[in-house]
């Protein structure tokens, strides 16, 4: 009994989790804005935060593509 009282638990949770999935990678704008608003933030705080945008800087062209040996 106890066997099938875990197995019907199981089965259970399965059907409750097969829908959950993961959030999405955040577009470009999304984490810009994300990284402007905790920047502000930690100049609230009297903290230092420094970011180089690569693009800005000139140092990639293209977007980051998946490299395969």
């Amino acid at each position: 009994m106890k066997s099938a009282c875990r197995h019907s638990v199981a089965a259970l949770a399965l059907l409750c989790c097969i829908h959950a999935c993961a959030a999405p990678y955040p577009t470009e704008d999304q984490l810009r804005t994300a990284i402007g608003e905790v920047a502000g933030m930690l100049k609230s705080e009297a903290l230092e935060l420094e970011i180089l945008d690569a693009r800005k800087e000139g140092l990639i062209s293209q977007p980051l593509r998946l490299l395969r040996d």
